[in-house]
């Protein structure tokens, strides 16, 4: 017949979703900062300045960010579910050639192109989870993997692909400019 769609209760119901459920609750535990502010939705801490929408979205976006690359980066280091890790592994067989080591004259292997990726997006993700202080490298590192996804998808022809990462990458940077601003901003109130 084929290989299952990775969208079909199939599929989806022979995953073992142990895995990401722990990952799933303690992002939920320590980024749930929502509950904390409920009495106090609509302004911050000085009363004087609105949260808004922005802020909100903020922190669905971390929320969802986590998720994608803690979920992502586990399924390139271990295979869970070893479907997935296969279809992996061989699409990083044709990413390889697009690595940015290339131009530096050395090309690694797919499998330990694909296990520092997914290094890469594990410690991001905790890092995001952790530290509001390293929000910002952790979402800028994250979005130039994102960059190097969309390049690697579109110089394999990979059309169906590309937009996910691209998504990713939009989401990170959206991060990144954030925390970013928000940093300026508190030391600015520190100066004054």
């Amino acid at each position: 017949m084929g290989k299952p769609s990775y969208f079909s209760m199939e599929y989806i119901r022979s995953i073992d979703i142990k895995w990401p459920a722990a990952f799933l609750i303690l992002a939920i535990y320590i980024n749930s900062g929502v509950h904390k502010l409920t009495p106090v939705l609509y302004y911050s801490k000085y009363n004087d300045i609105k949260m808004g929408v922005v802020s909100i979205l903020e922190k669905i976006v971390t929320f969802l960010v986590i998720i994608a690359f803690g979920m992502a980066g586990t399924m390139k280091i271990y295979p869970f579910v070893p479907e997935v890790y296969n279809d992996m592994r061989e699409k990083f067989v044709t990413y390889c050639p697009f690595c940015p080591t290339v131009h530096f004259g050395y090309t690694p292997p797919p499998v330990t192109y694909m296990r520092v990726v997914g290094m890469w997006e594990i410690l991001c993700a905790l890092a995001l989870l952790v530290s509001s202080d390293l929000k910002s490298v952790a979402s800028f590192i994250l979005s130039v993997i994102m960059t190097g996804a969309v390049y690697s998808h579109i110089m394999v022809n990979d059309t169906k692909g590309a937009p996910l990462p691209g998504v990713l990458m939009i989401m990170c940077l959206f991060l990144f400019v954030r925390s970013r601003s928000a940093r300026i901003a508190s030391q600015k109130q520190k100066n004054d």
